[in-house]
């Protein structure tokens, strides 16, 4: 009875974890802004405000998160260089001008999938996210 009882208090208040993730290779003479949106599949490449956000300095920039539900999500970061809330694209050759990134260090070759990148919490605690800027 006494597990049942525990079991549904845990299943009401939901669980749910910390994460820490650190975003490296950041080029500040950019300048801007790191922008660090946390998705889940029903919401992948929409939202429009970031979750979180950094002064872009150079080399290594850490967001924590306090108490996030558990389940899968994947995150998409953006060096925001022009202020603007999105990665700027270029359209000859197609491509992002800013930098970026991906949780699971996910190198898209194309338009980005949401499976490569996800992740399951609490399964993870920490993770490092390598920012990529166009050559």
């Amino acid at each position: 009875m006494k597990s049942a009882l525990c079991m549904l208090v845990i299943i009401s208040l939901g669980l749910s974890a910390e994460l820490t993730v650190s975003v490296t290779g950041i080029k500040s003479e950019r300048g801007g802004t790191i922008l660090l949106f946390l998705h889940q599949k029903s919401n992948w490449m929409k939202l429009k405000l970031p979750t979180k956000t950094a002064d872009a300095i150079n080399g290594i920039v850490s967001f924590h998160f306090e108490s996030i539900p558990e389940g899968e999500y994947a995150i998409r970061i953006v060096h925001d260089t022009d202020k603007n809330g999105v990665l700027t694209m270029k359209w000859t050759p197609p491509g992002p001008v800013e930098g970026y990134g991906f949780s699971s260090n996910y190198k898209p070759a194309g338009i980005p999938k949401y499976t490569p990148a996800s992740f399951t919490i609490p399964a993870i605690k920490a993770m490092t996210i390598q920012m990529i800027y166009p050559k």
